[in-house]
């Protein structure tokens, strides 16, 4: 599968564009309702921030577990949901 491309990513000028850092559109967001397209652009834009965010968390995570300081806290749920977002943001899933 081929990678992504690399962030950090923005809005471009035009409503709904999301750009990479050398200024290429990645895509552009469509709907009748601006608000929904615009707010649509900016979750897209934030991707590979979330996927880096969620990829950290997730290995601190591994690590709390493998402790095993406080089991009751439950970070088990945790772990999976975070290696499901993880593998659909790879398209794995």
């Amino acid at each position: 599968m081929t990678k992504h491309t690399p962030g950090p990513w923005k809005l471009g000028p035009s409503l709904g564009e999301v750009r990479d850092d050398d200024d290429n559109v990645l895509c552009d967001v469509y709907d009748d309702n601006d608000e929904q397209a615009e707010a649509d652009a900016h979750l897209i834009a934030a991707a590979p921030d979330l996927l880096a965010a969620c990829e950290a968390c997730m290995t601190l995570l591994v690590r709390y577990e493998n402790r095993s300081v406080a089991p009751e806290i439950g970070t088990g749920a945790a772990i999976n949901a975070a290696h499901a977002a993880i593998a659909k943001a790879r398209g794995q899933k």
